[in-house]
């Protein structure tokens, strides 16, 4: 009896392991979720010193890390276009007269859940923050 006992009550926490790996993923993947959110809050934070620093102007002709400096100096912003993550260097280019990107590289930006307004001017295929310093 106590045996049996002793087998159920593994059985039942075998179960409860499983599941919760089931419901909230492997260490793993909770992990790569979490630098994606990172990952993430970091692109729109650089999209908010952006609308900040150069609302409403035309992007320059030569858009690009070195400008940035130029602009953002007006208002004593630093810019960091670094992957919160890895290190590496965020890719940052005009993709109009008035638009940008801002890139890096995601685990699996798809396994995050989003809200609409999260996923405005999100390409999720690319891992690229589009965005309008018009607003």
């Amino acid at each position: 009896m106590n045996r049996a006992l002793g087998l159920t009550a593994g059985a039942i926490v075998i179960a409860a392991v499983a599941g919760g790996l089931w419901l909230a993923g492997s260490p793993l993947q909770v992990r790569a979720m979490r630098e994606d959110s990172r990952k993430l809050d970091a692109l729109r934070q650089v999209e908010q010193q952006l609308h900040c620093a150069i609302e409403g102007e035309v992007l320059p002709p030569d858009f690009g890390e070195a400008v940035l400096a130029t602009y953002c100096g007006r208002i004593n912003l630093v810019l960091d276009l670094v992957d919160p993550v890895t290190g590496n260097p965020m890719l940052i280019e005009p993709i109009g007269p008035t638009s940008y990107r801002i890139c890096t590289e995601f685990n699996d930006l798809a396994a995050l859940t989003l809200s609409a307004d999260q996923r405005t001017g999100l390409d999720m295929a690319e891992g690229c923050l589009e965005a309008d310093i018009r607003g």
